[in-house]
């Protein structure tokens, strides 16, 4: 009696199609024989919906799909809603840590300002101010446009300040006024 080869005894999964069992390997085979056939494949092609719907759900199987089955409901919606919000929470993190590394605060100050998103009527001042001079400064161009990573961080923090950050009061004109 031949030895079983660790691919005889591995479980190939049966799919039941139009009363017969149905492996991939089978659907792949048929599959092959049928796409072999130039007159089937023509008719396919010219609009026959039951060669096109024999072909469709071949390949289904082949990729272990049952083909015609419909997806189950989820059982728990609470479930959904928390890897929902899991997605979405882990979504905002990935563009944070994006905008954290393009912008790169550096003392203390900037990243508290950073996670609050606010920034000062001279803060967003300042920001217009560097941007409109750095767009009239060859230099600062050519450093931006060559890959200096100082220039871009400059450049993409005056942008955040400027379109992102929410405007707050001067604490000096709010002392004041």
């Amino acid at each position: 009696m031949p030895e079983e080869t660790a691919e005889a005894t591995e479980q190939t999964p049966v799919i039941m199609w139009n009363g017969q069992p149905w492996s991939p390997q089978m659907a792949q085979t048929r599959r092959n024989e049928l796409t072999a056939n130039a007159d089937y494949v023509k008719a396919a092609l010219d609009g026959d919906e039951e060669k096109q719907g024999e072909l469709r759900d071949l390949y289904m199987i082949q990729r272990g799909m049952t083909p015609g089955a419909s997806l189950r409901p989820p059982e728990n919606v609470d479930d959904v809603i928390a890897r929902m919000t899991e997605t979405e929470i882990r979504q905002e993190l990935q563009i944070e840590a994006s905008w954290r590394d393009r912008v790169a605060p550096s003392t203390p100050q900037e990243v508290a300002e950073f996670e609050r998103g606010e920034a000062t009527t001279s803060q967003k001042h300042a920001a217009r101010q560097f941007i409109e001079r750095a767009k009239s400064d060859p230099s600062f161009r050519t450093k931006l446009l060559s890959g200096d990573m100082v220039a871009r961080s400059h450049w993409d923090r005056a942008h955040f300040v400027r379109d992102v950050c929410d405007e707050i009061p001067d604490p000096e004109a709010h002392a004041n006024g």
